[in-house]
């Protein structure tokens, strides 16, 4: 998913602010639910997986994930 980059591989000024904004974002997120949207969006991880490894119920893990875009939503 992030390795064919649109724009030739060049980052450009615009896009390493929205990058910065983002991960920014990610650092003053819950550091739990900023993980799990991590793993599930960046990493394409199962959400399976990613509940068993929280240690939290599958819907734990989906509701703690929506926060985390909420709040990202919210900032970026």
């Amino acid at each position: 998913m992030w390795t064919h980059r649109r724009d030739g591989g060049r980052r450009t000024r615009a896009n390493q602010r929205v990058w910065l904004r983002l991960l920014e974002a990610l650092l003053r997120a819950d550091p739990e639910a900023a993980g799990i949207l991590v793993a599930r969006d960046l990493d394409e991880r199962p959400m399976r997986e990613i509940a068993e490894l929280a240690g939290v119920p599958l819907s734990t893990a989906y509701k703690m994930r929506a926060r985390a875009r909420a709040a990202l939503r919210a900032e970026v």
